[in-house]
């Protein structure tokens, strides 16, 4: 997709990445004065499976770091590609935040 996204590809990935927030499940952090984000990377296939699950950028913690990486796994079956995306796979990655808890 080197002449950038075709129509629809976008809002597209933007459904994959919410449903892959929903299912993320990140226990035991102390959120205190702290911030955790990792970005994970993955290939996404027309026949809606997921693919080449590997952490991208480490949030500074691994129980964070294998919630994202399980969260991409656990969204399978992904939703359709859009009609106007032709392609058989598409890489992607996602950013993942946990926020520090505000009292």
């Amino acid at each position: 997709m080197a002449d950038g996204p075709a129509p629809g590809v976008t809002a597209h990935l933007a459904l994959v990445q919410q449903r892959i927030r929903d299912v993320l499940k990140a226990s035991a952090l102390d959120f205190t004065n702290r911030t955790y984000t990792a970005v994970v990377h993955f290939r996404l296939h027309k026949n809606r499976s997921v693919s080449l699950v590997q952490l991208e950028q480490s949030s500074g913690n691994e129980n964070y770091n294998a919630a994202g990486k399980q969260a991409v796994l656990n969204t399978s079956p992904l939703p359709a590609f859009p009609p106007d995306l032709s392609h058989v796979y598409v890489d992607a990655h996602i950013t993942l935040t946990a926020p520090s808890e505000k009292k």
